[in-house]
């Protein structure tokens, strides 16, 4: 889900984009995972943070 959400909300990335670079998922399972974001954005965004700082440990 956090690639999904870093190429729509930070890159831009329409939906048909990202179902191309993603096949596998169907446009709903991208749009329930955009929703899921929305309704979640403090929790997620806390989380995306965390794991980048401790990639970069």
């Amino acid at each position: 889900m956090a690639n999904i959400v870093e190429l729509h909300h930070h890159l831009g990335w329409g939906l048909k984009n990202i179902h191309e670079e993603y096949p596998h998922l169907n446009p709903e399972q991208i749009r329930g995972a955009l929703e899921y974001y929305d309704e979640n954005t403090k929790q997620i965004d806390s989380y995306l943070q965390e794991e980048r700082e401790i990639e970069n440990e």
